[in-house]
C-alpha cells in the first residue's frame, strides 16, 4: 500500500517543495498534534496540496495550505479557485480566513 507522502508525489502537482511542505505539515498534524481525519487534497488549478483535519473529532474541519517561502499567493485567488470547486460559493473559505 502506498503511504502519504507517495500519494502527494502522485498528485498532478509540479513543485515538490509544495508537496514536501505539505507532508511535514500533514506529520506535525497526525504525530505532533494529534488531530484527526487528516486528509491531503490536491488543487491542480493552484499547485498546491491542501490538507483538511479536525483539531478534535467533534471540531468541523480546518483546511490549511501549507506552501514554501517561495510560492506568492493571494486570498482572492484561493477564494476564486475554492469557489469554482465548489460549485458557485465559497463555502468554507471566508474573508476573515489566515491564510
Amino acid at each position: 500500500p502506498e503511504g502519504p507522502f507517495t500519494e502527494m508525489m502522485s498528485l498532478d502537482i509540479s513543485d515538490s517543495a509544495q508537496i514536501y511542505a505539505a507532508f511535514v505539515v500533514y506529520l506535525d498534524l497526525l504525530e505532533g498534534r494529534n488531530w484527526h481525519e487528516v486528509k491531503h487534497v490536491g488543487v491542480a488549478e493552484l499547485q498546491l496540496v491542501c490538507l483538511h483535519a479536525r483539531e478534535r473529532e467533534q471540531d468541523s474541519l480546518q483546511v490549511m495550505v501549507p506552501v514554501p517561502v517561495h510560492i506568492s499567493l493571494s486570498h482572492e485567488s484561493l477564494l476564486m479557485t475554492w469557489s469554482r470547486r465548489e460549485g458557485g460559493g465559497n463555502k468554507g473559505v471566508s474573508e476573515e480566513s489566515s491564510i
